[in-house]
């Protein structure tokens, strides 16, 4: 996870319902994917939309 990319690519995996897999994790990993890994999911009207560090992403 030391790829400068990926914040950007984890964004548009989710964005477009893409899988991501991981390798060579170790036990700390990136906060970036707190909300991803807790599900910390809120809805707002019809949209489902999940905190990426400071940005919103549906």
């Amino acid at each position: 996870m030391n790829d400068p990319q990926f914040p950007r690519t984890l964004e548009n995996c989710i964005r477009f319902g893409v899988a991501i897999m991981f390798t060579g994790v170790e036990e700390d990993i990136d906060p970036l994917m707190d909300n991803v890994i807790d599900r910390d999911i809120r809805k707002d009207r019809d949209r489902e939309i999940v905190m990426l560090g400071d940005r919103e992403v549906e």
